[in-house]
């Protein structure tokens, strides 16, 4: 078994010879334990830190060294992933006239040339490693094109009044204004197997989503994303999908939700579970839940190797709040929300009561 085959399931649902401790199908982050003994933290990356955000110096060796490679690499494959993007694209459209004749909105491209693309290589640093498993993590970070507010339009949303929400000022944006769709395709280049898991974590005016492994004694305990889904590629297959409109507005959800004090964040988040309709959540849903103002993209593996993905983001708007890249707010910088932070801040105000 190679490592691509290795425990996958740690970010989806559980493999046969996996120890998995917790209520893993009420939505609890998962403990894995019998194959990461030994796991060797990267310098620069400690227990707790964001999965793909830390930057060694080795990796950014690897970063310059690799680079006229990456550039060769995706001039290899944008072409034909394009045209096969651009293909899904068309179908979906010409589906959605026939089944939904007479709905009104166009749905535009976002980001400078309509389509985003990264990929997991061999040069691929681990994010962290174990004496069975290495991680691999790569992300694309994915800033919505927003109307920016005149001063006095700013300065209104300080009144907040009796609205109850976990912000010092409304958003600017809020549910509802548009609508966000991703459609994705996957490529696997090489003569081998690929299992990787496809992830989507939000952000909006306020706070961003922010997965994170935690690592005690033996155990790697690892957040679930916002959305995720694993997917096997045969050698050489092309995988396409996509993130449908309702999926990215249950991240919006999911994230005012958490924010406003959702004791489990791993149970909200969790794909089976719908906010709106749980009552274990819905208690904590503020009364204005802001837009979401960007995604992170990425993709999870146990293996290094040639997997490439490409993506179009789409936003169907009748509220003006898509503009285009040149007139574009400068967004305020989020503040991080790790759920395994939220959770031990709550653990740590109960036992002080």
């Amino acid at each position: 078994m190679g490592p691509e085959d290795a425990p996958h399931t740690a970010l989806a649902y559980g493999r046969e010879n996996l120890e998995t401790t917790g209520e893993h199908m009420g939505g609890h982050a998962r403990s894995i334990r019998a194959p990461t003994r030994g796991v060797r933290w990267r310098a620069g990356f400690e227990p707790g830190a964001r999965v793909g955000r830390c930057r060694t110096q080795r990796d950014e060796q690897v970063a310059v060294g690799s680079a006229i490679f990456k550039k060769m690499f995706f001039d290899m494959v944008r072409q034909r992933a394009c045209r096969e993007l651009r293909f899904v694209i068309a179908c979906s459209f010409a589906i959605g006239s026939l089944l939904m004749d007479g709905c009104s909105g166009e749905r535009e491209f976002i980001g400078e040339d309509g389509l985003f693309s990264f990929a997991l290589t061999e040069d691929t640093p681990a994010t962290f490693e174990g004496d069975d498993v290495s991680v691999f993590v790569v992300e694309e970070r994915i800033e919505f094109p927003i109307e920016a507010p005149s001063d006095e339009q700013f300065a209104a949303l300080s009144e907040v009044g009796d609205v109850s929400i976990p912000y010092d000022r409304l958003p600017w944006v809020v549910r509802g204004q548009y609508e966000i769709e991703i459609d994705w395709v996957l490529i696997n280049l090489d003569e081998e197997p690929r299992s990787v898991t496809l992830t989507v974590n939000g952000f909006n005016e306020f706070h961003e989503y922010s997965p994170t492994v935690q690592v005690a004694d033996e155990d790697v305990v690892v957040d679930f994303s916002q959305w995720e889904r694993m997917i096997r590629l045969e050698p050489r297959e092309r995988r396409f999908g996509t993130i449908r409109e309702e999926e990215l507005d249950e991240i919006a959800v999911d994230l005012a939700t958490v924010v406003n004090g959702a004791p489990n964040p791993n149970q909200i988040v969790f794909f089976e579970n719908q906010s709106a309709l749980d009552e274990r959540a819905q208690q904590f849903i503020p009364d204005v839940v802001p837009a979401l103002t960007g995604v992170r993209l990425g993709m999870v593996a146990f293996g290094a190797g040639g997997v490439v993905l490409e993506a179009t983001v789409r936003a169907r708007d009748e509220s003006g709040r898509i503009v285009s890249e040149e007139d574009r707010w400068e967004l305020p910088q989020p503040e991080l929300f790790e759920p395994a932070a939220a959770v031990a801040a709550a653990q740590a105000a109960s036992m002080a009561q």
